[in-house]
């Protein structure tokens, strides 16, 4: 006979990245469907969630030092402090039960686990459903009767059960928000700005290479139900949480979706809450999607839309799986958004199989042809454990060559944690198409279009002028920018600092730049932000326009194209003013020779205006905001 504890501890472990503080949704989850399921829920007593981005490995133990049962949820943004705070856990009790389940556990654990003996079970498959079974079984341990489950057991040998299929009825899974699992975590941490992950639906019909999320849920979408998800946003206004992110893969592909986002925009015009909502929006943008952002836009939960292609390059796309819309759709598409004031960002993934510098440069160079003057976001491509892309015969059929890296997040917390435990991921750093010297190429064409065309907008003025006005490739233009001599000292270190970066990150180094000089504001920042940063905070400012206008004379007689020097002169000073309206409160002014920023404007617009000569100036002669400027017409020019 089988003797039951009168009450079993338990333990979950749910840690955050830093980049914003959310409810710890997932141990919400398993607390909530065991209490649901379980013939016998008075036998569980839960300790409080550990959430903490960066909690103390000793505090963590304290706090879990009574448990009988410790579950930990890994990914990209956790693991190691994680497994950190299991081993330490472990050694103090030996005797207690330690699992773990995520996306970050591998489907082939036999490894992982001998490399991490402190853990006792590898979850895989729906967590719900494993993790109550796994709760309702203790003490017994009857192992090999539970899907998804894998272990050493005492005889040192591996030993795995057969996935579980995924829950097909959703409804059988409880909401933690409306099972009130967070109302003591909210109670205790008044002052906390809370973010809440939202689900309403799981599954995912695509199954792009790179990413784990098919592989992890084939491909069937099944939604929880609508009157549960309405509840759940009555829930987030009336606990004023802010920043609600959507964990859905395709929010948009569902006819429903048009449901949530009108009572969603309905709730956050009655209360303010939430005040955000983001949405990873359906991988090819329908009419239904398009509908779908425009309403979430203008009751402002969000503020952009994702035009996402990863790559322009026919054989990335079939090597990844990957079926984007056509160029022309997209282009359409952009349009479209942009006549309803719809902005939109596409995504753009550096280190994929079959890509070549010169299919990168290429598709930038057409995106941009496109319309896109909004964003392009770049990604260095990572290796996920469970994604078909880090697997040894994926790896070796595309010469699939990663580096380790810190895992850190653009614009969050820059400062080391005090116990040196660094969360780090595997980048892809070169590929049988893509060379090592051919990969930092990418990555610093990749900045040096963010810096001069997006960001800051630093050279957009011109760079549009001369692609359109004088038919300059824009790739030809940011190559220009990269290969420039040393006869130009500032803007030849621009390029020299992103080639060096570049090849750290190779050896290791982090994605992103930090110092700890104050206008740094002690966070993370592009290797683009960091150089402009770095030129505004040295005054170099007025040097780099001044080398600018002497190198684009030279280069540009170079190539055969003699522009006037008054015109040569306006596009440095019509760049130089965009600039200074970003950052400058001062007063300020600027003289030119035409009608050039007009025309610059029109061409930001996709709009064609005349050059004309005439002297003229732009002013700001107030303080602070706006950050714009009107014309003084100054006469006639002297001929």
């Amino acid at each position: 006979m089988c003797l039951r504890q009168e009450k079993i501890k338990i333990g979950l472990v749910n840690l955050n990245s830093g980049a914003w503080t959310f409810l710890p949704y997932t141990s919400g989850l398993l607390q909530a469907s065991l209490l649901a399921s379980s013939q016998d829920p008075e036998r569980y007593d839960f300790l409080p969630a550990l959430w903490q981005a960066r909690l103390a490995c000793d505090q963590a133990v304290e706090q879990l030092n009574s448990a009988d049962i410790v579950g930990f949820s890994l990914y990209v943004w956790n693991a190691q402090r994680s497994l950190t705070i299991a081993a330490a856990l472990k050694k103090k009790r030996p005797n207690g039960l330690v699992l773990v389940g995520g996306p970050h556990v591998p489907d082939q654990a036999e490894v992982f686990l001998r490399e991490n003996p402190q853990i006792d079970l590898c979850c895989h498959g729906p967590g719900e459903v494993v993790f109550s079974q796994c709760m309702e079984a203790w003490p017994e341990k009857p192992w090999k009767e539970i899907p998804g489950l894998s272990w050493i057991d005492k005889d040192g040998k591996f030993q795995h059960t057969e996935t579980q299929a995924r829950t097909k009825n959703l409804a059988d899974l409880p909401s933690p928000y409306l099972a009130n699992i967070f109302d003591s975590l909210l109670s205790a941490y008044p002052e906390q700005k809370w973010g809440a992950l939202w689900e309403t639906n799981r599954g995912c019909p695509f199954r792009c290479s790179y990413c784990d999320w098919g592989s992890a849920t084939a491909s069937k979408i099944s939604g929880f139900e609508i009157s549960r998800l309405y509840s759940e946003l009555e829930w987030f206004s009336q606990h004023q949480i802010s920043f609600v992110f959507c964990c859905d893969a395709n929010f948009g592909i569902l006819p429903r979706d048009l449901l949530l986002a009108e009572k969603a925009a309905e709730i956050r015009k009655e209360t303010g809450y939430p005040v955000s909502l983001a949405v990873q929006n359906s991988k090819n943008v329908t009419e239904r999607a398009f509908k779908v952002h425009k309403i979430l836009i203008q009751a402002g939960l969000d503020q952009e839309v994702t035009l996402s292609v990863q790559s322009l390059s026919p054989e990335v796309l079939k090597a990844i799986k990957r079926e984007n819309i056509s160029l022309k759709h997209y282009r359409e598409l952009h349009q479209s958004l942009s006549q309803e004031g719809i902005r939109t960002y596409t995504d753009v993934i550096i280190g994929l199989p079959e890509e070549t510098y010169a299919s990168f440069a290429e598709g930038v160079n057409q995106l941009i042809v496109g319309g896109q003057y909004h964003a392009l976001r770049f990604f260095n491509a990572s290796l996920l454990p469970n994604a078909e892309m880090a697997q040894p015969e994926y790896r070796e059929r595309y010469g699939i060559v990663g580096a380790w890296v810190p895992t850190v997040y653009l614009h969050s917390n820059a400062t080391d944690p005090p116990d040196g435990i660094l969360e780090k991921q595997e980048l892809v750093i070169a590929t049988r198409t893509l060379s090592k010297q051919d990969w930092v190429r990418c990555l610093c064409f990749a900045w040096m279009t963010d810096l001069l065309f997006f960001g800051k907008h630093l050279l957009r003025p011109m760079l549009l002028y001369l692609t359109q006005r004088c038919a300059i490739s824009f790739r030809v233009l940011i190559e220009a920018f990269l290969d420039i001599s040393h006869e130009f000292p500032l803007l030849k270190h621009l390029s020299d600092f992103f080639k060096s970066k570049a090849e750290s990150i190779q050896q290791g180094d982090y994605e992103y730049c930090r110092s700890e000089q104050p206008e740094y504001a002690g966070i993370w920042w592009s290797a683009d932000e960091f150089v402009l940063i770095h030129m505004i905070q040295q005054n170099q400012i007025g040097d780099y326009f001044h080398q600018l206008h002497f190198w684009l004379q030279t280069w540009l007689d170079k190539t055969g194209l003699n522009l006037p020097d008054w015109l040569i002169q306006d596009l440095v000073a019509v760049c130089r003013l965009n600039l200074q309206l970003a950052y400058r409160i001062e007063p300020l002014s600027a003289t030119f020779h035409s009608n050039l920023v007009e025309v610059c404007l029109a061409l930001q617009n996709r709009e064609n205006l005349p050059l004309n000569q005439e002297p003229c100036e732009w002013v700001k002669d107030w303080l602070g905001a706006p950050f714009s400027v009107r014309k003084l017409i100054r006469g006639p020019l002297n001929q």
